[in-house]
């Protein structure tokens, strides 16, 4: 007697796509938008060990940055470039993040910082209010050290949807400390934080729309309202194996790509990759009659967040 499965694996990720050797166009920002629109497009290739994502600018087609990964998780070596062809960074990643020494390098080929990371425990941990990095040097870009040997002073860009910022503030022992200041690119004040050795006290920052918000985080993804563990549970109940696909003996993974928004709703649920027999209709009905989330926090303001929701079939006798 056959029995059938359907599990899940939530892979938290701002890219779109997985193990797909179509193009896929993203804007400036991330988002999947059209080639006539696209900042960049990407594609993926297939490996025995795993899979490699390549990203080329539009419209001149250098390479913006080429990934590795195994079973949905950014691994091994991968290097970044600048629009203009010269390299950005290069890293050995493990659990999603860059690991050991790194060295950072501006658009016109000055080195721009010499960073060290800390091994990631788990996949997809995201160090809310404490950095997983240290500043070993931090030099201009004509060359004028900055920060040296772990002292000094440094810089933080942010390029967003709605402004690019710039932040100043001190390094010590390698890590951000004392006041943090970041302005928009009028001038207006964006955030002040305080730190202490790397570890975020707390922090106020002023949206374009004149809103406030105060936070002891930077950054905090999207979550289901009871906890990953009880979203998977609803995944496994909820689905049904379609009888189509059980005849066709059809298996594999769906990729299913979600927004959950400000309020922690979550729409725009598409596949992104599918397997037909009607497994692709059912992994979006699924998703998309999942009660709200969290909603993601962006310096204390909630923001919209993206996901990958690979969704395997499985038949076994």
């Amino acid at each position: 007697m056959k029995k059938v499965a359907c599990l899940t694996s939530l892979v938290i990720m701002t890219i779109l796509g997985y193990a797909q050797v179509d193009s896929v166009y993203f804007n400036e920002w991330g988002s999947l938008t059209t080639k006539d629109s696209a900042n960049y497009f990407t594609i993926w290739s297939e490996l025995d060990s795993g899979n490699i994502r390549t990203a080329y600018f539009l419209p001149n087609n250098k390479v913006k940055f080429v990934e590795t990964y195994q079973d949905g998780v950014k691994t091994g070596k991968c290097s970044y470039y600048h629009k203009n062809g010269k390299l950005h960074y290069e890293a050995t990643f493990h659990n999603n993040q860059p690991t050991g020494i790194v060295l950072f390098y501006y658009p016109n080929g000055a080195l721009e910082s010499e960073r060290v990371y800390e091994k990631a425990q788990e996949p997809y941990l995201l160090i809310e209010s404490k950095l997983n990095y240290g500043i070993i040097n931090y030099y201009d870009s004509t060359g004028k050290w900055l920060t040296q040997n772990g002292f000094g002073v440094a810089y933080e860009y942010e390029i967003g949807k709605e402004s690019t910022s710039k932040a100043q503030g001190k390094i010590v022992d390698g890590l951000k400390d004392s006041i943090w200041i970041s302005h928009y690119q009028d001038g207006n004040l964006y955030y002040t934080e305080l730190w202490d050795k790397g570890t975020l006290i707390n922090g106020k920052s002023i949206w374009l729309d004149g809103k406030e918000y105060s936070y002891q985080v930077i950054e905090k993804m999207a979550e289901p309202t009871d906890g990953m563990r009880a979203f998977y549970q609803y995944v496994g109940q909820t689905m049904r194996y379609p009888r189509d696909a059980i005849r066709s003996d059809i298996q594999g993974k769906v990729f299913v790509e979600f927004v959950v928004h400000r309020d922690g709703s979550i729409s725009r649920v598409k596949v992104l990759r599918g397997i037909g027999g009607g497994c692709d209709e059912e992994a979006v009905r699924v998703v998309g009659s999942a009660r709200k989330w969290k909603p993601g926090l962006q310096r204390g303001r909630p923001v919209r967040t993206k996901f990958n929701l690979p969704v395997s079939f499985k038949i076994s006798e």
